[in-house]
């Protein structure tokens, strides 16, 4: 699941429309009585952090390669918004929004308002990862591995989740969430219920997969992918994880299972589609273009589907034809079944004259040779 940080993405879109992020002088200084010839500490931190070419950029999307760097980074961005935070008075939208990502880091790369021992952070090189899903991705679509760690942090409950990733989880339904470029946060809660613990084992790699599908593609998308519509990433994220499957653990006192909201079934069967009409070899080709040029359309092309409603509406028309399909084929064994039932039922013996045949041969109630009334109880 992508978090739907709209909000968020009109702000940076619209801040980075109007002021270019390669210049600190375009923000305030955020010492809340500064002073030109004696910058406080904190001036100079943030005048030298903006001074950086894609500073913002760093910010949204923290491409780091080592864990030396991960911690160097969580020391200057702790600054940064501790910084941030002294200014006083109400904030402007810009330093809100940078507190906004700085904390972000903080949460993924370092715990920060989660208490101690109820999360723990998984540092993932995508060069290396050998899920199922990015090893498609990697080497059977042909995508290039991103460049550094995508920062997945696993809570032990919601009530352990800081408020920034808390929010995302308000659907009880939600178990992974992907944000901005590449954070990810998983729930895997610890219960004393076994089916539930079981449940969550069947279901932990398909979540795991599907949110590093979502990282995988804004890495390698970055901005470009903010405004792709659902359908394509979560229908990638889908296809590629499966987790658009129904998962039920039975048991005698108990039965418990999980299924895909209709918005993934839909966006799963998108993908059943194309892959139904193209083979698999072609739609990974068509991924591969359409990530290339960040157009969905792009999977579709050359099928005579002019846009995506046109698309929508053509996957529909295949599902009902496949729902009639499978009902045909059900009423099919059923006739079958039947008339082997039939077949097999057993032989009607007259008692008067010993004379074995068919059921339908005894219809009239009289022996077919002798034509005496017989006896219906002496079936076989």
């Amino acid at each position: 699941m992508r978090w739907p940080l709209r909000l968020l993405a009109v702000l940076l879109c619209g801040w980075m429309a109007i002021k270019p992020i390669a210049r600190a002088s375009d923000l305030p200084i955020i010492s809340a009585t500064p002073t030109p010839h004696q910058p406080t500490e904190c001036d100079q931190l943030w005048l030298d952090f903006t001074a950086r070419p894609g500073w913002f950029e760093q910010l949204v999307n923290p491409t780091l390669t080592s864990s030396a760097a991960v911690e160097q980074t969580l020391e200057e961005f702790t600054a940064l918004y501790e910084c941030l935070g002294g200014s006083g008075g109400e904030d402007s939208e810009e330093v809100v929004l940078i507190r906004t990502l700085l904390e972000y880091y903080l949460i993924f790369a370092g715990g920060y308002h989660t208490p101690e021992g109820q999360s723990y952070l998984d540092l993932i090189a995508f060069a290396e990862c050998q899920d199922p899903a990015i090893i498609a991705l990697r080497d059977q679509v042909g995508i290039p591995p991103p460049t550094g760690y995508v920062f997945v942090r696993y809570y032990a409950s919601r009530a352990a989740m800081p408020t920034l990733i808390r929010q995302a989880f308000e659907n009880p339904d939600v178990a992974g969430v992907t944000i901005l470029i590449r954070y990810v946060a998983v729930l895997v809660e610890d219960t004393t219920n076994w089916q539930e613990r079981a449940l969550q084992h069947l279901t932990l790699p398909g979540t795991i997969s599907h949110e590093l599908v979502h990282a995988y593609i804004n890495s390698t998308l970055g901005f470009a992918g903010i405004d792709l519509p659902d359908w394509y990433h979560e229908g990638l994220a889908i296809y590629f994880s499966g987790s658009g499957e129904s998962h039920t653990v039975i048991a005698p006192d108990l039965t418990v299972s999980r299924t895909p909201p209709q918005a993934y079934r839909r966006y799963q069967a998108n993908f059943q589609f194309l892959e139904a009409e193209l083979g698999q070899e072609r739609l990974y080709q068509r991924i591969k273009t359409s990530l290339d040029s960040a157009q969905p359309s792009d999977l579709y092309s050359g099928l005579m589907i002019g846009n995506d409603q046109a698309f929508f509406e053509r996957v529909s028309a295949w599902q009902q034809r496949r729902a009639f399909l499978k009902i045909g084929v059900f009423s099919l064994v059923i006739v079958l079944i039947v008339l082997g039932v039939i077949r097999i039922m057993p032989e009607v013996r007259c008692q008067n004259c010993d004379y074995a045949g068919k059921r339908r041969e005894f219809e009239s109630g009289y022996c077919p040779k002798c034509h005496r009334r017989y006896d219906r109880k002496s079936l076989w």
